[in-house]
């Protein structure tokens, strides 16, 4: 309350206050709060269940470019492959795995690889245009 007098422009209301400090405690006492404890990268349990299962290749691929690229456009070069866990993978592993992500729609290309343009540029299912 002290802050929000204080500190804030126009402070609010004492129960919007308390019921922000609820919720803040709420994801404090299960786990949820992952304010200042790094980076998270997020599956549902569908993914988990269904491509993990399926595909471990695509779903390891797709954990490291959501890692990386969350948010924003994205390459998937053939040359990523030399940094793939357990010391790299075949070329041809992983144009399986980026395959297997296009295909489930994961991954979109939005532009195709040329000499002119350089290597295909991505973003994630859902993402802007």
């Amino acid at each position: 309350m002290r802050i929000n007098r204080s500190e804030f422009y126009e402070p609010l209301p004492a129960h919007e206050v308390l019921k922000v400090v609820a919720s803040a405690w709420d994801k404090e006492i299960t786990g949820t709060n992952w304010y200042g404890r790094g980076g998270r990268v997020v599956f549902d349990t569908a993914e988990v269940d269904g491509l993990l299962h399926t595909h471990p290749d695509a779903f390891l691929l797709l954990a490291l470019l959501r890692r990386h690229h969350w948010g924003r456009e994205f390459v998937v070069a053939n040359g990523m492959h030399e940094t793939m866990p357990a010391g790299g993978w075949r070329r041809h592993r992983f144009a399986a795995a980026r395959k297997q992500l296009i295909e489930l729609g994961e991954i979109v290309e939005l532009t195709p690889a040329s000499r002119h343009r350089g290597p295909a540029r991505y973003r994630f299912k859902g993402g802007q245009k």
